[in-house]
């Protein structure tokens, strides 16, 4: 996907994937990320190191070969769309959740290299962009 002249790649999963495992913590005050979450990351970072690795070939073609594209690639931006925020008001009590809410929060500004968004606060934008229109 291309937004500008440049590289965006953009990993989609489904909004009922798991954010944390089920049952709790890891330790205590601490949650487990889910291993579709984590295997979601991974999967985006390799895909991040491969399209580097093309894009140092200058290769830039479409799947057929039919054309050359136009997108170029430096340190391509990576997004993935994963679960809902919802996940977290299903937790135990009120300190659970800030925790869940905390510790993903910390770990998408610590993950720099990706953009990790829930399908509830794209919705969210959409609606906020939408109503600004309207008026």
């Amino acid at each position: 996907m291309s937004f500008t002249d440049y590289t965006v790649l953009v990993e989609i999963k489904r909004p009922d994937t798991r954010i944390f495992r089920s049952g709790g913590g890891a330790r205590a005050g601490t949650r487990s990320f889910s291993p579709e979450f984590m295997s979601a990351v991974s999967q985006i970072l390799e895909q991040k190191a491969e399209w580097s690795g093309f894009a140092g070939t200058g290769e830039h073609f479409s799947r057929d070969g039919a054309r050359q594209l136009e997108a170029r690639t430096r340190n391509a931006k990576t997004i993935l769309v994963i679960g809902s925020r919802s996940e977290f008001e299903e937790a135990a009590d009120l300190r659970e959740a800030r925790v869940m809410r905390d510790t993903f929060e910390l770990f998408r500004r610590e993950t720099s290299s990706i953009d990790i968004v829930t399908f509830d606060e794209i919705l969210e934008w959409g609606r906020f962009i939408t109503r600004d229109e309207v008026q």
